[in-house]
């Protein structure tokens, strides 16, 4: 059995802005390697639609994932975010 626990994300790139999307989540992935209890993640990308990505993210626990996604900064780790309305 495996001690992490492992989360699924699909993935679709809005047409023409496949670069834009693509940039924001990596962006996402530079955030989430500096939360505590993540272990990593793998993308893959449907190779009969190239805009669909799966990405399988591996954490220490289900409440470390869940803390990563609720921070404040997760909302918007590609953008200044600073002068957004409260």
């Amino acid at each position: 059995m495996s001690e992490y626990q492992t989360f699924f994300n699909v993935i679709t790139l809005p047409e023409g802005r496949e670069d834009e999307a693509l940039e924001a989540w990596k962006a996402v992935g530079r955030f989430m390697e500096g939360q505590e209890g993540f272990v990593g993640s793998t993308l893959y990308r449907n190779h009969r639609d190239p805009r669909m990505l799966i990405n399988l993210g591996k954490y220490t626990s289900t409440d470390s994932f869940i803390a990563s996604i609720r921070s404040e900064e997760f909302d918007c780790p590609h953008r200044d975010c600073r002068n957004r309305d409260s």
